[in-house]
């Protein structure tokens, strides 16, 4: 005969259920533990909460903002140091740091743009004094003191601060010739930094002036470019 409590059903405790606590704090530990909410949390404690964010912010918007302006432009031919015959473009350019951030230039270039085509002029360094005669040897452009004027050895430009000087290109005699020959005459100043960021004028339109046309013997000086253009 079998015992009346054989088959007695086994009472239930019943589990504890309140675990919402347990379950915020477990869950706000296993946040913290993320590495990216470490790193911010560091971050943040060494600018200064939310004033040091919004400074790093502003830091990394500060930038350079570069305006040019061509004063004049003369070209024509020179003999490179082997005897050949070589077309320049020297122009005399302003630039001016608008932005906030100090302008530290790599290089500068210029491209002239005419027939639908659009040409690199290669840079040239000027040396102390320049001599340069036209190809037909009736003019001739003296300029002194280049080097120091040179926008190719500028090292900084600082914001709110402008700088004027000569920037000397060359190429080969017959684009020279092809360019001034054209219809529309376009060009173009660009500047990049050791960043690599490039800054440039825009494409500017040449326009001819025969105004400047000097009679025979007679010559002009700028005295603000030591420059000298005569007639001979």
């Amino acid at each position: 005969m079998s015992s009346p409590n054989r088959n007695k059903p086994k009472k239930l405790t019943p589990k504890n259920t309140n675990t919402s606590t347990k379950s915020k704090d477990s869950g706000f530990i296993e946040f913290a533990k993320k590495p990216w909410v470490v790193i911010s949390t560091i971050v943040i404690a060494l600018f200064g909460g939310i004033p040091g964010i919004i400074t790093t912010v502003s830091v990394l918007n500060q930038k350079p903002d570069i305006k040019f302006s061509i004063g004049h432009i003369n070209s024509g031919y020179f003999h490179n140091k082997h005897g050949d015959w070589i077309g320049y473009f020297l122009f005399y350019a302003t630039i001016y740091n608008a932005g906030n951030k100090s302008l530290v230039p790599k290089e500068f270039e210029a491209y002239i743009k005419y027939d639908g085509r659009v040409t690199k002029l290669y840079p040239n360094k000027m040396a102390d004094n320049i001599n340069a005669t036209s190809l037909d040897k009736t003019q001739v452009v003296r300029i002194r003191n280049a080097a120091n004027k040179d926008l190719q050895y500028l090292k900084k430009l600082s914001p709110d601060e402008q700088y004027g000087g000569y920037l000397s290109f060359v190429t080969t005699t017959e684009i020279r010739r092809d360019f001034f020959r054209a219809v529309k005459k376009e060009y173009q100043v660009v500047c990049t930094d050791y960043f690599g960021k490039e800054y440039n004028s825009g494409w500017k339109v040449m326009v001819d002036d025969n105004s400047g046309q000097l009679p025979i013997g007679d010559s002009v000086i700028f005295p603000k470019e030591d420059m000298t253009i005569q007639n001979k």
